[in-house]
């Protein structure tokens, strides 16, 4: 998360998945969410962007993660990056391994994690959707000792913004693509795609 781009419509559109997904009925499909901002730029953040911040993701300030602070090992986490889920380590980027790193660090293995992933324009839908899966695959792919073996996710896909979730728990995700897929248009023709995956 850079400040110069605090505001934009990526970050209305990611509040308003984290909102319905907390508020979903009859019972919410997020739980004890934190906020792991990865700010690019933290002597550009004051208390005001973070408060700010806070509100465009409609959650409460404290549960923005602070600057350098580790995420709990409870609870599921959204992940902002400047851009998204890539095999190698950046400022702008979280990679797979800490990804898998993060479940594993849950010790009831029922955590969700939502990642926010940037996506470049001019792409076909087919394109974008191909890069996505591989991602996802990347995800699968990296092993970790100890870790459980058998990961879900789902790909919530609306062209030059995507959210991936991720979780051991089949049944989470599965609940998480039933209700992304009510609220998306019933249009052959829309832009936004939901996809589960499993392995």
């Amino acid at each position: 998360m850079n400040s110069k781009y605090l505001g934009d419509a990526f970050d209305h559109w990611k509040g308003s998945i984290i909102q319905r997904l907390e508020t979903a009925k009859p019972r919410k499909l997020l739980e004890d969410i934190t906020v792991v901002p990865m700010i690019t730029d933290p002597k550009c953040w004051n208390r005001q962007k973070r408060l700010v911040y806070s509100r465009l993701l409609n959650v409460k300030p404290e549960s923005i993660l602070g600057w350098e602070k580790e995420p709990p090992s409870s609870g599921d986490l959204f992940l902002d990056p400047d851009t998204g889920v890539y095999t190698r380590k950046s400022k702008e980027h979280i990679t797979p391994k800490e990804i898998r790193e993060l479940l594993d660090g849950d010790p009831t293995h029922e955590r969700v994690i939502l990642i926010y992933q940037h996506g470049a324009r001019g792409q076909s839908s087919e394109k974008r959707q191909c890069q996505l899966e591989t991602k996802v695959s990347q995800v699968f792919d990296e092993k970790i000792d100890g870790g459980k073996p058998n990961l879900h996710a789902a790909i919530f896909n609306c062209n030059h913004a995507a959210m991936l979730f991720f979780s051991y728990s089949k049944g989470r995700i599965k609940k998480i693509e039933t209700y992304l897929k009510k609220i998306l248009p019933n249009d052959p023709m829309s832009k936004s795609r939901i996809l589960i995956l499993s392995k």
